[in-house]
C-alpha cells in the first residue's frame, strides 16, 4: 500500500512538474525609438537571433513577442540605422534606442514613386548641387539647369 502511495505522488510530481519546465515562455514588451529625435519608429524588425521568430513595433513602437528561452537574443533592424542586438537575460520589458547609419543613408535613393537602392538603379540619374546652380547668373531656375543634366531639355514659352 505504502509503495503504491509513493508511486502516484512521483507521477503526480512528474506530471505537474514537467508543466512547470514546459512554461517558460516570457512575452517580452518594449518601445523603440530614435536616438536622434527621442520619437517611436513604426515598422522596425524585431527577431529573436538565431530561430524565425519575428515581429514588427507598430506606429507607437511599440512592440510584444513570445520567448521561449532565458538566453534568448532580440535582433532590432530598421532601415538607415543601425542593427542592435540585446540579450534577454529574464527581462519582460526592454525599451530600445536606435542610433542613425549614416554611412546607409547614401545608399538609398528616394524617387517619385517610391525608393530604391542605389544599387538597383537602371536608369539614368542627374546631381546638380545648389552651389553650381548659384554661381549661374540668371534669372530663373529653368535657365540655370539649362545645360546642366545630359538629356535634359528645357523649353522657355512665353505667355
Amino acid at each position: 500500500m505504502i509503495k503504491r502511495l509513493h508511486l502516484i505522488i512521483i507521477l503526480f510530481l512528474a506530471v505537474f512538474s514537467n508543466g512547470n519546465l514546459l512554461a517558460q515562455n516570457k512575452i517580452v514588451k518594449g518601445t523603440v525609438i530614435s536616438s536622434t529625435d527621442n520619437l517611436p519608429l513604426p515598422g522596425v524588425n524585431i527577431v529573436i537571433k538565431g530561430t524565425s521568430t519575428g515581429t514588427v513595433t507598430d506606429l507607437d513602437g511599440k512592440y510584444s513577442i513570445e520567448v521561449n528561452q532565458p538566453d534568448a537574443v532580440l535582433k532590432f533592424s530598421y532601415l538607415g540605422f543601425l542593427p542592435k542586438e540585446i540579450k534577454v537575460d529574464g527581462k519582460t520589458t526592454i525599451d530600445v534606442t536606435l542610433e542613425e547609419d549614416i554611412k546607409s543613408l547614401d545608399e538609398v535613393v528616394v524617387v517619385g514613386y517610391g525608393q530604391v537602392k542605389k544599387s538597383n538603379i537602371t536608369g539614368s540619374i542627374s546631381s546638380i548641387s545648389s552651389k553650381e546652380i548659384s554661381e549661374r547668373p540668371v534669372a530663373t531656375l529653368d535657365m540655370a539647369l539649362q545645360g546642366k543634366a545630359a538629356g535634359v531639355q528645357i523649353n522657355t514659352t512665353s505667355g
